[in-house]
């Protein structure tokens, strides 16, 4: 064996399969680093394995990444040998292709699957996938009169040894004979190469529209069959959203590729030519043709309920304003990124937003950070944070509720959780002590600011 390799390597080759027919691994002894060696199943016949890696190398894609046409000609040939109904699956148990042979009989789970596309959520799916999986053969179900769901029989499409789907068969008198069994079983081969080929060319397909939208957002012109690929028609416009976990206190990491991949399959499933890439601790979404302003936020609040379920952490969103254009990306980038800051760094702020929702928020962040280094506070502010600082007083936090609530007393005492008469007597106090003086328009604006744009003591 070893000599195999070393001859391998000799004619340039960078990979080699072998079988071991009952060998250890060390048989193969040290091997050069200058080659890939794959240890194959015994049982896989070579000539399947040629086809799956063609169709993994090499797949073709179809409009929506799967060879629909192939998978029900198969479909129909399996009814035909059968002599029953079929179905094709993927792993999702979504139904790829169904037959179409004349008077075959069908029941209503099978009618409400082929409708819907996506098998009926029965109590009994789990137990009944798990036993064909587990199979080398084909399953066999009895008539279920709970449900009405006539007997059937099952076996896992595999490649290789992982299964990427299944097909059932409706048995209508007996179940199927050996015959019928063998033509299941060589169906399932023949689909796992189309299925393959269909993940493959998906695949791709999301990996190009990931790294073209990155490209877009980072500023750098696209070329003139961009739009196109992302399905952005001239004068509608597109909308950017951005999904985070809301930061934490313990610093935890972002799962960001599983964000963005719950946030791309969420929004693929009610809107065309979803695109998605994650960016440093955001997952941003591309959402083409918007002619509902309303639909971006429905579509969020969903997604945002789908990311907290599969991942068990607290999500936020922001959603851009509407823009025409690829060339306006950018922009919309910037605003998601404004809006997500503001949000995830405010305690009690919602977990969707856009920037008409906190425009003022927004406003207040870049005064702060422009203002930074060279600040200067409003002297009497400057006298009041001293004394809070040393005498442990609350000055500020009670000036600031009394500014946010200025015809409100009450309102503004029971933000703070003291008696009205209290915070009557700090505002007085607080005039007394550090001349604020709150009756002239511009100095209670700028008491207000520098109050604002000081953090919390």
């Amino acid at each position: 064996m070893p000599q195999i390799v070393a001859e391998v390597v000799e004619r340039g080759y960078s990979a080699v399969a072998i079988k071991l027919h009952g060998r250890s691994a060390a048989s193969l002894g040290s091997l050069p680093s200058t080659i890939a060696v794959i240890v194959v199943n015994d049982d896989i016949p070579w000539r399947h394995l040629d086809e799956m890696l063609s169709a993994v190398t090499s797949g073709q894609r179809t409009d929506d990444g799967i060879n629909e046409t192939g998978l029900f000609e198969l479909a129909n040939a399996v009814a035909m040998a059968a002599g029953g109904s079929v179905a094709i699956e993927d792993l999702e148990r979504n139904v790829l292709a169904y037959s179409t042979v004349d008077g075959q009989v069908v029941d209503s789970v099978r009618q409400n699957g082929i409708l819907a596309r996506q098998v009926p959520d029965l109590s009994k799916n789990n137990d009944q996938y798990r036993e064909v999986m587990q199979a080398s053969g084909v399953v066999h179900f009895p008539y279920d009169p709970a449900d009405g769901e006539l007997a059937r029989c099952s076996a896992a499409i595999r490649a290789g040894r992982v299964a990427v789907g299944s097909i059932w068969v409706i048995e209508k008198d007996l179940p199927v004979g050996a015959n019928a069994e063998a033509a299941i079983i060589e169906a399932c081969r023949l689909a796992s190469i189309q299925i393959l080929r269909a993940q493959n060319a998906r695949d791709l397909e999301r990996q190009v529209r990931s790294e073209w939208l990155r490209s877009l957002l980072y500023g750098h012109p696209g070329v003139p069959a961009t739009a196109s690929r992302f399905g952005i028609s001239s004068g509608l416009d597109s909308v950017i959203v951005g999904f985070m976990i809301r930061s934490t206190e313990d610093g935890s990491a972002s799962p960001i590729h599983e964000l963005a991949t719950v946030a791309e399959q969420y929004c693929s499933v009610f809107r065309a030519n979803v695109s998605s890439v994650p960016i440093g601790q955001i997952a941003y979404v591309l959402l083409p043709v918007v002619r509902d302003k309303a639909m971006p936020k429905r579509l969020v609040a969903g997604t945002i309920d789908a990311i907290e379920a599969r991942l068990g952490c607290e999500a936020i969103a922001a959603v851009s304003s509407p823009e025409c254009g690829i060339e306006r990306i950018t922009a919309m980038r910037a605003e998601v990124d404004e809006v997500l800051a503001v949000i995830n760094d405010s305690a009690g702020s919602p977990a969707i937003a856009a920037r008409t929702d906190v425009h003022s928020q927004i406003r207040l962040r870049a005064l702060k950070k422009t203002d930074r280094g060279q600040h200067s506070e409003h002297p009497a502010v400057t006298l009041l944070l001293e004394h809070d600082r040393k005498k442990r007083t609350e000055y500020r936090n009670s000036l600031m509720a009394y500014l946010a609530h200025p015809e409100d007393v009450q309102r503004a005492a029971e933000d703070l959780g003291i008696h009205p008469n209290t915070l009557r007597y700090r505002v007085r106090r607080a005039k007394e002590l550090f001349d604020i003086r709150l009756d002239i328009p511009d100095d209670r604006l700028v008491t207000w600011l520098d109050l604002r744009l000081t953090s919390r003591q």
